[in-house]
């Protein structure tokens, strides 16, 4: 597995640290930065090999995994499905607790048309139902 980055180092956990992703956004031009954290719980299916081999492909092991040979590759999936035993629930599947940030924030230039084809549109009040 790919050690975990240090400092500003890209990788899959480079916004872990909630004051560098606020630097980040601000450094970018973004305003009225908050970032929430949420616990949250991922419902996946029952199916031992299919969560595992999905948790490994998107973790930070995911390219070692890939260019594994397909020893190596269902060596780590029954790794990983020993380790996933303890948050199954038989008949129903698997609730992976989570973490991740709620990030809001304003564009510097929110009030001009953005130059790109992205828009984000607010809905009207009367479709908020």
């Amino acid at each position: 597995m790919p050690p975990l980055p240090v400092g500003e180092e890209p990788g899959p956990f480079s916004f872990a640290d909630p004051t560098r992703l606020a630097q980040v956004l601000d450094s970018a031009g973004f305003t009225a930065i908050t970032i929430t954290p949420c616990d949250v719980v991922l419902d996946a299916p029952d199916d031992a090999d299919l969560v595992a081999e999905w948790l490994v492909e998107i973790g930070p092991a995911g390219a070692a995994y890939r260019s594994a040979p397909l020893d190596g590759q269902a060596s780590a999936r029954a790794g990983a499905v020993r380790l996933l035993d303890r948050f199954r629930e038989p008949g129903v599947g698997y609730r992976l607790p989570a973490g991740l940030w709620l990030v809001t924030a304003n564009a510097a230039d929110a009030d001009n048309t953005p130059t790109t084809g992205l828009t984000h549109q607010r809905p009207r009040q009367d479709e908020h139902r």
